[in-house]
């Protein structure tokens, strides 16, 4: 599931787009001192003051567990922000200490706040990034393929962006158990079709694959995808052949690949969400459990791991294998081993300049107990790389039409001397350069 900085724009009930409530308001505890005395003068009670957050997690050998400090678990979140979305990532050998893993936005357009969605690839290297200025969530157009796309390398820094518009809506992007990802165009009201790209966040490498009708929710599966065809949750392949897996009686959601290529996803009807399981083998799912829509949610992890929070025991009494509960029934982001869950996250103002602060409401599943961080998001830095680029720490930003048009193909030639040049496109980035109507690309250091 993306880890979401909600777009600002009102609900459309057409097309499943639902907003995601990670950057909702924190509540503050007041403490209420006693009456003074009767032959005191009346004065007024001092200031309340708001439960203070700390930069890591307090006395983690007891919070975390004698482990923590070998524990290869992380946790990734965006932030919105003025100056472009903001990822910010916290691993537990650090006691969960936040840092600014990278920033986006794209050079020449102009915007009050850049939001967005991410998702994490399940061998935790990449962030898949769906990014906009929020203003392009209010108009049909730039919703449904205006969207921005790029990845971090969560241990350099480094980011690539890539040529593909994309849609904004919440589902956008899904990555995989693996090094892999979708992002989904929707085309649905030009020539309907959606169009599905199969990213490669090693080397960048991107296959389009153009699907008849709207298919949403789609993650990788195999050489292909899996993805929600209205009420069915279908398969794809590279070749644009639908196969239904199963058919429910809601539209499917928050889909997932666990260990054992089962697809995890939910339903929701009325004030329920249900949780489910089907196979490739099979033409029909398990429902697992269910409980209150405001509280169900299906999540993510390393390696193909699945994490339920919120659902009570429902068809079957075992959960499936590496499926783990969840007693928090508040979880908008997890870890990558599920040991610390994200309920929100706030900016300090509503269109924030680096540096500012962030309050993140969390808690540590080992005991259960709420830890509230303040986290800074620092300003981008330009330094030179031996290239003479920008510096990939501030995302190797690229002009960039702001109106969606059709994807431009990524030319073979272009790609040869990419690889010509470094050997491997996996040590590059793609750069995009647009003059007098003309397109090119070269290849950056990373």
């Amino acid at each position: 599931m993306s880890t979401t900085a909600a777009f600002d724009a009102p609900r459309r009930h057409r097309r499943a787009r639902t907003w995601s409530a990670a950057a909702m308001t924190a509540s503050v505890a007041l403490s209420l001192l006693a009456a003074p005395a009767a032959a005191d003068p009346p004065t007024p009670p001092p200031a309340a003051k708001a439960r203070p957050a700390s930069a890591t997690v307090p006395d983690p050998d007891r919070r975390l567990g004698k482990q923590w400090r070998t524990s290869t678990d992380d946790v990734v979140i965006a932030v919105p922000g003025a100056t472009g979305l903001h990822i910010l990532a916290a691993r537990e050998r650090d006691a969960y200490r936040w840092r600014t893993a990278a920033t986006l936005a794209v050079d020449g357009i102009q915007a009050d706040l850049w939001t967005g969605q991410i998702c994490v690839t399940g061998d935790r290297h990449t962030a898949v990034a769906v990014f906009a200025p929020r203003h392009f969530a209010n108009k049909p157009a730039t919703f449904d393929r205006g969207g921005f796309a790029a990845t971090v390398d969560l241990l350099t820094g480094a980011v690539r962006h890539l040529e593909q518009r994309v849609s904004l809506a919440y589902f956008n992007p899904g990555c995989g158990r693996a090094g892999t990802a979708v992002l989904t165009t929707d085309n649905t009201e030009t020539d309907g079709r959606t169009v599905l790209h199969l990213l490669d966040t090693s080397s960048g490498a991107v296959r389009s694959t153009a699907v008849h009708g709207q298919l949403t929710s789609a993650v990788p599966h195999g050489s292909g995808f899996v993805a929600a065809h209205g009420h069915r949750l279908v398969e794809v392949d590279g070749s644009a052949r639908v196969r239904t897996l199963a058919s429910v009686d809601a539209v499917p959601h928050t889909i997932l690949v666990d260990r054992r290529d089962g697809i995890g996803f939910l339903t929701t009807g009325g004030d329920t969400t249900s949780v489910w399981r089907a196979t490739a083998t099979s033409d029909k799912a398990a429902r697992i459990g269910a409980g209150p829509r405001s509280t169900v949610n299906l999540l993510g992890g390393a390696g193909g791991d699945v994490f339920v929070a919120g659902a009570g025991a429902g068809a079957e009494a075992v959960l499936p294998h590496r499926w783990t509960a969840l007693r928090d029934t508040s979880v908008a982001a997890l870890s990558a081993q599920g040991r610390l869950a994200i309920r929100r996250s706030q900016p300090a103002a509503a269109a924030p300049v680096p540096p500012f602060d962030v309050r993140i409401e969390a808690a540590t599943v080992v005991d259960g107990r709420p830890v509230e961080f303040a986290a800074v998001v620092d300003p981008p830095t330009r330094a030179r790389t031996p290239s003479g680029g920008p510096a990939a720490g501030d995302g190797l930003r690229v002009l960039a039409d702001p109106l969606p048009g059709r994807t431009t193909p990524r030319s073979r030639s272009a790609r040869a001397r990419c690889r010509a040049t470094t050997r491997s496109c996996r040590r590059t980035s793609r750069v995009r350069h647009r003059s007098n109507g003309r397109s090119t690309s070269r290849c950056a250091e990373r």
